[in-house]
């Protein structure tokens, strides 16, 4: 029995390190690819922009993030507080065929759904946040079901959502159907 645990074990051990090799690799060249697509759709495309008013005292890119994910600042506006943004390639969708393997690569691009930005509610409407949160343990409040809470003060709530982050992944490669290929 010892034999075929040592045995067991070595080889356990030999592809349990070249796995945390294949894993390195296969980051590293996601991180290519998205670099690749990236410069890919800064060449070939027009971004959006739209212009933005920043609130005084909040840095202008973490203002960006959390409020308009997917965009970047790139300039100042013309007015005090308004800032210039645009689409960030690094959040954009792209698919490539590429036909020397037959084979369809693709960054998808998804976004968690939006949440309750608290801390600003409880700071800039207390009574709003005491209505629509229950009392926990240790003085600790809670958001109330949907369900208890009033339409009025659900309409009240919707300045406080903010959208969620958004996320970047790439799929596993597929094989390209045949009017992919001829396209």
């Amino acid at each position: 029995m010892s034999h075929d645990l040592s045995q067991i074990t070595k080889d356990l051990g030999s592809t349990h390190k070249s796995s945390k090799e294949l894993e390195k690799k296969l980051k590293d060249c996601r991180a290519k690819f998205f670099e690749a697509v990236d410069e890919q759709i800064l060449s070939s495309e027009t971004l959006a922009r739209q212009t933005i008013t920043v609130p005084e005292d909040v840095e202008p890119e973490a203002y960006v993030k959390q409020f308009h994910p997917g965009w970047r600042v790139v300039d100042p506006g013309s007015k005090e507080h308004t800032y210039i943004i645009e689409e960030d390639p690094s959040f954009k969708k792209f698919v490539y065929v590429n036909h020397d393997d037959g084979n369809v690569y693709r960054r998808n691009v998804s976004q968690a759904g939006p949440s309750l930005d608290n801390e600003r509610l409880k700071e800039e409407d207390p009574d709003l946040w005491k209505r629509i949160s229950v009392s926990k343990v240790q003085r600790v409040r809670v958001l109330k079901d949907m369900e208890e809470i009033s339409n009025k003060d659900l309409a009240a709530m919707q300045e406080y959502f903010v959208p969620g982050p958004m996320t970047v992944k790439l799929d596993a490669p597929r094989k390209a159907k045949p009017d992919e290929l001829d396209a």
